[in-house]
């Protein structure tokens, strides 16, 4: 029986530690909108050399993301591995589809990512090129390298991805440019 059809929010699971993708997987076989997400991150070679290798890591360990009516929780609170539902007290609180779409466009996107620190304040942009195009988030420069830091508040933590400064639309950019232009590369100065 899918239950997933009746509609729903997103939320976030606070699963057992690694029970992930055991939980993500069990979730989908119900028929739940549901992932676990896993990025590339770097990690040092140990070597003199500078180079760096990739792995695929959990982005956010012990949580895994379902969209469900939150009025029938018994499939999603009995799947093994589920801890509970991340809320206030006993009440849920959803994601926002934007939140969800800015960790599924880093994870398909194959650029580096990795966990950060949640941050609240920052320039808002907008991604309107390349892999991570549609994202919104905050930008940051560390290092001379760009990144779009994306947070999930209700868990207030956050991811950040590397990307090119020409992608990067900023938040009064696209507050004043019309929904039609949205996505369009800005004009260069």
């Amino acid at each position: 029986m899918n239950l997933s059809g009746l509609g729903g929010c997103w939320f976030a699971l606070q699963v057992r530690p690694k029970y992930e993708d055991l939980t993500s997987t069990l979730l989908q076989q119900k028929g739940y909108e549901g992932f676990a997400p896993r990025v590339d991150m770097r990690r040092p070679t140990g070597s003199a050399s500078s180079e760096r290798r990739r792995h695929r890591r959990l982005l956010y360990p012990g949580y895994v993301f379902c969209r469900f009516n939150p009025v029938i929780r018994a499939p999603i609170v009995t799947t093994p591995g589920v801890i509970g539902i991340v809320g206030c007290g006993r009440t849920p609180v959803s994601i926002s589809d934007q939140e969800i779409t800015n960790i599924q466009l880093i994870e398909k996107s194959g650029v580096a990512a990795y966990p950060w620190p949640f941050l609240k304040i920052g320039a808002r942009v907008e991604i309107v090129d390349g892999p991570l195009r549609g994202s919104r988030g905050i930008l940051l420069r560390k290092r001379s390298i760009d990144r779009l830091v994306v947070s999930i508040d209700v868990l207030n933590r956050s991811a950040a991805a590397e990307l090119e400064a020409s992608w990067v639309m900023s938040a009064e950019q696209w507050n004043r440019t019309s929904d039609s232009e949205i996505g369009m590369r800005p004009p260069r100065n």
